[in-house]
C-alpha cells in the first residue's frame, strides 16, 4: 500500500473546512491534529483548548486506529 501524505489530506480533504497544513520549527506538523479536531467536531465533541495536554502517540492512534 502506498503511503498517503497528511499534508495531502488536509490540503485536499480539508480545504472547504478552511484548515490548512503548518510545518513547525521541530520538523512536525499539525497535520494530524488538524485531522483529529475535524473528526472530534462532526461529532460533536470538543477539541480542547490551547492549555490542554496532547499525548502524540494517542493522536496517531486515534487518527491512524481509522484508516
Amino acid at each position: 500500500m502506498k503511503p498517503i501524505a497528511i499534508k495531502w489530506v488536509v490540503e485536499i480533504k480539508f480545504k472547504d473546512l478552511g484548515l490548512g497544513y503548518i510545518e513547525v520549527k521541530d520538523g512536525w506538523s499539525y497535520g494530524l491534529m488538524v485531522i483529529r479536531n475535524a473528526k472530534r467536531r462532526m461529532m460533536g465533541l470538543s477539541v480542547g483548548t490551547w492549555e490542554d495536554e496532547i499525548n502524540p502517540d494517542r493522536v496517531v492512534k486515534e487518527v491512524v486506529g481509522d484508516c
